[in-house]
């Protein structure tokens, strides 16, 4: 349960499902139909990439029976969210951009929700939710962006570790469908469309199982205006706004062909289901065919259809209390996101299934890209302070930068002429006013090393000073302990004692014993005899006391 509460601040409220209004004035029904704004085909690309207009695979009529292998390998629960984490409905906004251009009217959107969060909500409203969820709210002008956060997207078949109960869902659904032509590499079909809800206008975006093959291809939907090259011109406009920062920009190909809406299909390979449980999915995506497929352990044997339209007038009926509070509650998360920073995470707990808990998030960010914004919902840095935020990252407080100390003009020094000692990094300006002079002939200088050596004021310049300074190279750089400064001990060696004796470099550096300094005495022992000292006495020192404890 902790990753519920994960990138939470502050609890700034409540919404008990038992309190909400069970009428808004006007009643909820799927009979004033809908309005398709976009559909797309995710690809199998390393990049996001989307084809539009895509298409639903086209169920195959297979000969039954059919025998196939269980769910094997890796499967996400929405592609959006495993494409684009941080901004879910990004490719959505860039397919009705290169579908519809600047025709399409999103601002007038109340809310905005994909189809698993919409069930979830419906069930919490209802008050028949059974599993812990969480999701994020943002508020864009008057449009309530609502994004579910399961806990986990992934969801890997093929490993042993795997707890998931063997399934054939995905199985039947690779068997008894292909993609058509033009959408060869489709991984998923999506579909955005836009419907009223009582007082609301919701914009739905649902995956799309399959579909049934046009009888007659002028039945298809043909995607675009007239005009062959306005899809190319408004594919290529929703390809130009590329964002900043580091969000993920979905590439938008032209391709495939729409499918006529009555034509959808949605499949179930779950032999004992209920025809009633499947209907609330169906009625938030206006989906009309059911396919169950009836098997037993793999093993098809029959296909059951059911004409879903009919039934939706029933369910409305009984579940018409739930839907109104389903509205009321939108108003009420888009009021308590306009009071509260306009970004919300909701959470609702199993163990106490009619209350949902509204926080404040750690991070605030904006759904959507910032030019898609302003070109759609005219967002602009007076009205949404998320704005200047890069798009898909987080909104964090700005870092205070360290105060820089002036340095310290030496004594003696002309006011903002720079010491010699402060010289750094590359000479400027001309050699003539080089603070220690101008150059003079290298040839000059004397060598510091043996013959083949450059000399130690190569550079032309003075030495700067009887500073100490370390070695001119690294260990075995012929440069080193050539600098033309007094010897120096390189790092793990001793200190340098008189001329001649330990040398400069490295041992086996041909540098060694070339200190650029007359060589003296060679070390050996003293010439002469041993001098005579008292008896317990040291060298050169007073007589030691002995400790007789």
């Amino acid at each position: 349960m902790r990753y519920l509460y994960r990138h939470t601040t502050n609890r700034v409220g409540g919404i008990n499902s038992a309190s909400l209004s069970t009428w808004s004035g006007v009643p909820i029904s799927s009979a004033e139909g809908f309005e398709v704004l976009c559909s797309y085909n995710w690809l199998n690309t390393d990049h996001p990439a989307i084809l539009v207009p895509g298409g639903a695979p086209v169920w195959t009529r297979p000969k039954l029976p059919q025998t196939v292998n269980k769910d094997h390998g890796v499967f996400y629960k929405d592609a959006n969210v495993a494409k684009n984490p941080a901004q879910p409905y990004e490719p959505m906004v860039r397919a009705i951009a290169a579908t519809s251009g600047t025709v399409a009217n999103l601002g007038n959107a109340d809310v905005i929700v994909n189809r698993t969060a919409l069930l979830q909500l419906f069930k919490f409203a209802k008050g028949s939710s059974a599993k812990n969820f969480k999701i994020d709210v943002n508020l864009v002008n008057n449009t309530l962006f609502v994004c579910g956060r399961q806990r986990k997207n992934r969801e890997d078949v093929t490993s042993p570790n795997s707890r998931a109960a063997p399934s054939w869902g995905h199985a039947f659904e690779e068997a008894f469908t292909k993609y058509g032509p033009g959408a060869e590499g489709s991984t998923s079909c999506q579909r955005a469309i836009r419907y009223r809800f009582g007082n609301l206008t919701f914009l739905v975006r649902h995956e799309v199982d399959a579909a049934y093959a046009p009888s007659d291809p002028a039945d298809s939907v043909t995607a675009g205006p007239s005009d062959p090259t306005d899809p190319e011109r408004h594919v290529m406009w929703a390809n130009s706004f590329r964002g900043n920062g580091r969000a993920i920009c979905t590439e938008v190909r032209l391709g495939g062909q729409e499918t006529c809406p009555s034509d959808l299909i949605e499949l179930k390979a779950r032999p004992n289901m209920p025809v009633y449980m499947a209907i609330p999915q169906m009625w938030f995506g206006r989906t009309p065919h059911l396919l169950k497929g009836v098997h037993s352990k793999g093993r098809f044997t029959n296909v059951d259809h059911t004409a879903c339209l009919p039934e939706y007038k029933k369910w409305e009926e009984r579940n018409q209390e739930a839907l109104q509070k389903l509205a009321a509650m939108f108003v009420e998360l888009r009021r308590l996101a306009a009071a509260n920073g306009k970004s919300l995470v909701c959470i609702v707990r199993r163990d106490d299934k009619q209350m949902m808990e509204v926080w404040t998030p750690t991070f605030s960010r904006l759904p959507i890209p910032v030019d898609l914004a302003k070109i759609y919902w005219r967002l602009g840095p007076t009205n949404d302070p998320r704005y200047r935020n890069h798009p898909g990252q987080p909104q964090r407080q700005p870092q205070r930068q360290p105060q820089r100390q002036p340095q310290r003009q030496p004594q003696g020094q002309p006011q903002g002429q720079p010491h010699r000692d402060y010289q750094r990094g590359p000479r400027r300006g001309p050699a003539s006013d080089h603070p220690r002079g101008p150059p003079r002939d290298p040839s000059s200088a004397p060598p510091s090393g043996p013959a083949g050596y450059p000399p130690r004021n190569y550079s032309g310049y003075p030495p700067r000073g009887p500073t100490v300074h370390s070695a001119t190279g690294p260990p075995g750089h012929p440069s080193r302990g050539y600098s033309g400064y007094p010897p120096t001990a390189p790092r793990g060696y001793p200190a340098p004692g008189p001329p001649g004796y330990p040398p400069t470099g490295a041992p086996g550096h041909p540098s060694r014993g070339h200190s650029g300094c007359p060589p003296g005495p060679p070390p050996g022992p003293a010439a002469g005899p041993a001098p005579e000292f008292a008896p317990g006495t040291s060298l050169g020192g007073p007589p030691r006391k002995r400790n007789r404890h």
